[in-house]
């Protein structure tokens, strides 16, 4: 007597399919073997096509399924991504740096130009509004 339980669901649904035995969509593993126990194969042709899909199985179980990457190929792959971020990082450094000098020298023209102080600017105000008083931003420019 064989043990139709040491196939998996997909084995199973082989075995019957080549001893033409046809199964319910719903059925489950154990419904699926009382099928085949009881279907009248005799046992040397049901032993042979168990013996040939437990074969099957056991060789597919020694498989692996997925490759692993080796460490040394992960480390050599970390290290071109670090070395990228690297040069990344010193273009926006260096972008950044070029910003900055523009932004002083446009300070710098601002200041040679206006030439105002802020207490400049806060004599004007006080000299134009009296204690009490509203003003507007365009009377005071004028």
């Amino acid at each position: 007597m064989v043990n139709i339980n040491k196939l998996t669901v997909p084995y199973i649904n082989k075995l019957g399919k080549e001893l033409n035995i046809t199964f319910e969509r719903s059925s489950k593993k154990p419904d699926k073997i009382k099928t085949i126990l009881n279907s009248g194969i005799s046992n040397s042709k049901l032993e042979e096509v168990f013996n040939k899909y437990l074969k099957q199985y056991q060789d597919s179980k020694g498989k692996p399924k997925i490759t692993k990457k080796k460490p040394v190929q992960i480390s050599v792959k970390l290290e071109e991504r670090v070395n990228l971020l690297e040069e990344q990082v010193k273009f926006l450094m260096s972008k950044i740096d070029n910003f900055e000098v523009y932004l002083a020298k446009e300070r710098s023209s601002k200041q040679v130009g206006g030439g105002y102080n802020i207490f400049d600017v806060q004599k004007i105000i006080i000299s134009k509004v009296l204690p009490g008083d509203s003003i507007s931003i365009d009377e005071i420019m004028n």
